[in-house]
């Protein structure tokens, strides 16, 4: 990762993209993105909640309708399973 990849990495952190959304906009792999995210001390908050977008929203839709469970719709979008259940059950709206 070049020292322009990691000033973009810290942009994108601190606007609070998660590091799967990180690894799409800069053509990577979460796993290099949190690799890179530790190596720069950039640590997420724990405990708080995510807000999810519209855009969030639909893809959670989008994989639920493939047949993913709560837990592997979770690992693909950063977040965790029970916000994903909130949400796809309008426990919790948009």
């Amino acid at each position: 990762m070049t020292k322009e990849d990691m000033q973009t990495l810290r942009i994108l952190f601190g606007q609070g993209l998660t590091d799967n959304e990180i690894a799409e906009k800069m053509c990577y792999s979460p796993l290099t993105i949190l690799f890179y995210r530790r190596e720069l001390g950039l640590k997420r908050k724990r405990g708080g909640k995510r807000i999810v977008t519209e855009q969030v929203l639909a893809q959670m839709h989008e994989l639920h309708d493939q047949g993913l469970s709560y837990e592997r719709i979770a690992n693909v979008l950063n977040i965790s399973r029970y916000t994903v259940g909130d949400y796809l059950t309008g426990k919790v709206k948009v």
